[in-house]
């Protein structure tokens, strides 16, 4: 009998399909996810003329926008998948937009759901 077995190379993940992942978890969990990128990759109808001819929004903008019922209005958190390994950027402005925390850079379902739990985001407050 043939023995098997899965390499982590065999596990190949594309930000598309991490991306889909990402948006059903959050949305089971009660929030509201808007998606900025133009998934999937093979609709080539043209490029964003600010985005530098890539599938996402202007640079620097998240993949996502997550909103909770519970926060206060007008507050929501950026989100830019990558797949798991090594963070390839796609221009400076997307890193410069990461490391001063406009985006917050996930790459699973886990990461998603611990990064909207944990940052201090302002409740609603209830109006009479």
């Amino acid at each position: 009998m043939r023995e098997f077995s899965i390499e982590r190379s065999d596990l190949i993940v594309s930000e598309d399909g991490l991306q889909r992942q990402i948006v059903a978890g959050l949305r089971l969990f009660g929030f509201r996810v808007y998606v900025t990128t133009r998934r999937p990759k093979r609709c080539r109808c043209g490029a964003w003329p600010r985005s530098g001819g890539g599938d996402g929004a202007s640079r620097g903008i998240g993949d996502l926008i997550v909103r909770h019922p519970g926060w206060a209005p007008g507050v929501c958190m950026c989100l830019e998948i990558k797949k798991p390994g090594p963070i390839r950027w796609s221009s400076a402005e997307q890193k410069l937009a990461a490391e001063v925390g406009d985006i917050i850079v996930v790459q699973s379902l886990e990461d998603a759901l611990q990064a909207v739990r944990s940052e201090p985001i302002p409740e609603r407050e209830d109006r009479p």
